[in-house]
């Protein structure tokens, strides 16, 4: 059997969902063999039992170098205690053993807690800059159209939702949380098949709402017998655009697993070149339309 690869879709307080998701599926006969910033890859394995730990780290950052003292401390004090360090995927750090002698190596409740918080806290952060952008594009719209119906306005509603469901997602374990830790000293625990069919239809249906507006926008805007040709050019932006996602992707891995800088640092060199790859499917995409039209 060849390898399988699934989208991570789990958010930072879902991590024991996703924990037990993984050793489910090594249940089933798929053995974690690596992560991605936007899949899992599993491979082929006789089903046994596989314990699994996933950790948020102090101070969560996707942008954090995992090299720092700290980090590599933890990976040796698990590693000498039968956990292999499998990687990390966002804020996600996957751990595995197939001992069952090895000692527990989960951080301290009150401390995951704490950690959890700061990485739902830190996904605001990062959404905020694009809400307020999108926000000021639809303004200048509206005073300069009279009228919402933009395609900023759209993706800001977009963003809007699921700022709105993941923010009430968080809030919701983050009350459960904090009652369970008072009453029993421990975190809840969520189902991951509810939770993984959760977060699946809510994402999909963001695609979907996404993909209509977009065939709908084509159909209003462009002239008729040019609707091939404005598809096809679409089609080659998403491609560039997934082409770039997996490109940055690889970027960050390598700033974060492979070099020791900063998380300002990191942040300033990935933004960096996602900027200027921007203006550049920007500058491809203008001299394509003045060629094409003129």
């Amino acid at each position: 059997m060849s390898k399988k690869y699934v989208m991570v879709n789990f958010f930072p307080h879902e991590a024991d969902a996703l924990k037990n998701y993984l050793e489910a599926r090594a249940l089933e006969g798929w053995k974690l063999d690596k992560l991605g910033n936007f899949f899992l890859c599993f491979s082929p394995c006789t089903p046994h039992t596989i314990r699994y730990c996933v950790e948020i780290m102090e101070r969560p950052s996707v942008y954090a170098s995992n090299q720092t003292p700290e980090r590599k401390g933890y990976r040796e004090f698990c590693r000498e205690a039968g956990w292999d360090y499998l990687g990390c995927s966002g804020y996600f750090h996957v751990f595995c053993t197939e001992s069952p002698e090895a000692i527990e190596v989960e951080t301290d409740p009150e401390l995951r807690f704490q950690h959890i918080v700061q990485a739902e806290n830190g996904n605001y952060k990062l959404m905020l800059p694009l809400v307020i952008l999108l926000a000021a594009l639809s303004l200048a719209a509206f005073f300069e159209k009279g009228t919402l119906l933009t395609s900023n306005t759209f993706c800001l509603l977009l963003m809007a939702a699921a700022c709105l469901y993941s923010g009430g997602s968080s809030l919701r374990w983050k009350n459960k949380a904090a009652a369970s830790l008072a009453a029993d000293g421990v975190l809840p625990h969520s189902d991951w098949k509810r939770v993984r069919l959760k977060n699946r239809i809510w994402t999909f249906g963001l695609l979907a709402g996404a993909a209509i507006y977009t065939i709908w926008i084509l159909a209003a805007t462009v002239p008729s017998g040019y609707t091939a040709y404005a598809a096809l050019a679409f089609a080659v932006y998403l491609l560039i655009f997934f082409l770039l996602m997996f490109l940055f992707s690889r970027v960050l891995f390598w700033l974060r697993e492979k070099r020791a800088y900063s998380k300002n640092t990191n942040i300033a060199l990935y933004w960096g070149a996602a900027l200027a790859s921007a203006v550049l499917i920007c500058v491809v995409i203008f001299v394509f339309f003045c060629w094409f039209f003129s």
